[in-house]
């Protein structure tokens, strides 16, 4: 069975690249590329503010338009210096994800980019991870005093 849906994925993944190579190769226009779209931060410490860049390029033979920039929520933040990429060019978009109030939980945000590119109009990108909890320390009152024997 998993041979069966690893085919399919593989069949997918193909067909979308002919989809992308036709859409640009044939009818021209922008197309927007990320090498990388998600983002696995592993796993941070409840209260980190952890920060990204995605590499947003225009692989098409006319300008790409990020026309909006939205986030799924209020915890994270996005800078794009420019929204108009001619083509060969590429743009850094900062993501910072405040991790505040997420200990011991997986999260997954993201962030979702609407332009003109035919073939392409949506892109979503991810940060994922694990935030762990804060760990209290326990320090004895006579280790402060610096008559430790360590």
């Amino acid at each position: 069975m998993r041979s069966v849906i690893a085919r399919i994925g593989v069949i997918l993944t193909v067909w979308t690249a002919c989809v992308v190579w036709f859409s640009v190769s044939v009818l021209g226009g922008a197309a927007i590329h990320v090498e990388e779209p998600i983002y696995d931060f592993g796993a941070v410490i409840d209260g980190t503010v952890v920060e990204h860049f995605f590499e947003i390029e225009n692989h098409g033979d006319e300008d790409l338009v990020i026309e909006d920039v939205r986030v799924g929520c209020g915890c994270t933040i996005v800078e794009l210096p420019m929204r108009r990429l001619i083509p060969r060019r590429s743009v850094r978009l900062g993501v910072s994800l405040s991790t505040s109030g997420y200990a011991g939980l997986e999260v997954s945000k993201s962030v979702y980019l609407t332009t003109n590119d035919p073939a392409q109009p949506q892109l979503t990108l991810t940060l994922q991870g694990r935030i762990v909890p804060q760990e209290a320390y326990l320090i004895e009152v006579e280790n402060l005093s610096g008559n430790c024997a360590c």
